[in-house]
């Protein structure tokens, strides 16, 4: 990950290269993709922050950006190693729409 400010606003920036094997009963499929997101996590308070990220989704063979997701979340540290984040997470797959709402425990 890669880390940068602007006007104060941190943000993150992950870039992945995936190889994967998918099997199901009878089948085998092969996916290599590059994932990327772009991330930024705001602080409110001492103990509250803005989570918002969008990550895309590139194949090389078939459709060429068959996946995205987007998430936005309210986030409360409860210490220095423990925080929780309620949020919605908007993810687009292989031209269906997903929508999420996540607790998630840090």
């Amino acid at each position: 990950m890669n880390k940068v400010e602007y006007f104060k606003i941190p943000f993150t920036h992950r870039f992945r290269l995936e190889h994967r094997n998918l099997y199901s009963q009878n089948s085998y499929k092969l996916i290599n993709r590059i994932r990327y997101r772009f991330q930024s996590k705001i602080p409110i308070t001492h103990k509250f922050y803005g989570n918002i990220s969008n990550e895309f989704f590139f194949q090389f063979n078939g459709n060429i950006c068959p996946e995205n997701r987007f998430y936005s979340a309210l986030g409360f540290y409860l210490n220095k190693t423990i925080a929780f984040e309620l949020g919605f997470l908007r993810q687009h797959i292989n031209n269906q729409n997903l929508n999420r709402l996540q607790i998630t425990v840090y």
